[in-house]
């Protein structure tokens, strides 16, 4: 995937209808999101974490 020209990744957890996307940044790291994103897989979402 790219965006603006500049290759990104995304990971993709769980298969529910409603998509949160997270998007981590300075003070909201992508270490920090893994119990908030394991707890709304758990709870049927699918999650999109976008690391910077």
């Amino acid at each position: 995937m790219t965006a603006k020209d500049v290759q990104t990744h995304v990971v993709l957890a769980g298969s529910g209808v409603t998509t949160v996307a997270l998007v981590p940044g300075t003070n909201f790291n992508a270490a920090a999101s893994l119990p908030l994103a394991t707890a709304l897989v758990a709870t049927g979402y699918r999650v999109v974490l976008a690391p910077p």
